[in-house]
């Protein structure tokens, strides 16, 4: 029996088996246009067998519009677990400002730090356990630093921030 994460590289090798005719060495499926890949996902993107993340952005970009920080998090986790991007890091480099701004303001931090970063990243990370099973790190680099949310006061309850009045804020 294959764990999810074991069948995904597979699923992009058959999918490039599929479409590929007479391939002598598994280096001849990890080529398109004469250009060695890394990955069969690499492979199936660069052929046009797979789509990009464009699409995931375009909908991230349009909830930033009219949706609260909260429920920017709670997209991106759906995103991560079911759509599976593949660039999360790219996503969350693009999208972790609207994720962050209500923490932000909450904690009277800058949105920018480390550390309302890391809160958002537990956060995702939560949701994300929930959702689909799997720590965030299963689905790319992201790994927030839980550490550096108690340093700030905060308690995490079943992926929700409380802030602990700290003397700074009374």
């Amino acid at each position: 029996m294959f764990t999810k994460d074991q069948i995904r590289p597979l699923s992009k090798l058959r999918i490039r088996l599929k479409e590929t005719r007479g391939p002598k060495t598994f280096d001849d499926l990890r080529t398109v246009g004469g250009n060695l890949c890394p990955t069969y996902r690499h492979v199936c993107l660069q052929s046009g067998l797979l789509e990009d993340d464009n699409i995931h952005h375009l909908t991230l970009n349009e909830a930033s519009i009219s949706v609260s920080s909260k429920q920017m998090r709670q997209l991106f986790a759906v995103l991560l677990t079911i759509c599976s991007p593949s660039n999360p890091m790219d996503s969350w480099t693009r999208h972790s400002i609207s994720m962050s701004k209500d923490i932000a303001h909450d904690l009277g931090l800058d949105m920018n730090g480390n550390t309302v970063l890391n809160i958002v990243l537990a956060e995702i990370g939560d949701l994300a356990l929930e959702m689909g099973g799997n720590q965030l790190m299963q689905y790319g680099p992201l790994r927030p630093m839980r550490d550096s949310a108690e340093r700030a006061g905060v308690d995490y309850i079943e992926g929700k921030h409380l802030m602990i009045l700290t003397e700074k804020r009374r």
